[in-house]
């Protein structure tokens, strides 16, 4: 194991505890600069980043993760999820809408991906 394998579970263990937030930031900015780790502690940062109201580099973050994930497995709608569920956040509807409904034209029963649309819509008329 290489020093940044542990500064990654340690980060991830920081993530589950809100009052650690600051400390995973830290530690996922280190591990983000290695290949091995760095899509996922893009992720993980744009979530941490959600809770702490950053919602704009959020964005940021699951922006860089997404040009490295490839296919749509779960992982990436889980980023493209977290993505939109920002951009709302930040009162980006329209973008937060098509953020979403990208995850429908790929599968319409991911989480409630239906429901956020619907709502969406309702907000922009």
């Amino acid at each position: 194991p290489t020093v940044n394998s542990y500064k990654y579970e340690l980060a991830k263990l920081y993530f589950q505890d809100k009052k650690r937030s600051n400390e995973a930031i830290k530690l996922l900015q280190i591990t983000s600069k290695e290949p091995t780790y760095r899509t996922d502690s893009l992720i993980y940062l744009g979530k941490l980043f959600i809770n702490t109201g950053d919602c704009d580099l959020a964005v940021d973050q699951f922006n860089e993760a997404l040009k490295s994930l490839a296919g749509f497995d779960n992982r990436k709608k889980d980023t493209l999820y977290s993505k939109a569920d920002a951009l709302e956040k930040l009162g980006k509807l329209d973008e937060a809408k098509q953020t979403f409904q990208s995850i429908i034209v790929e599968d319409i029963g991911y989480r409630d991906v239906s429901k956020r649309v619907d709502a969406l819509k309702e907000k922009l008329k």
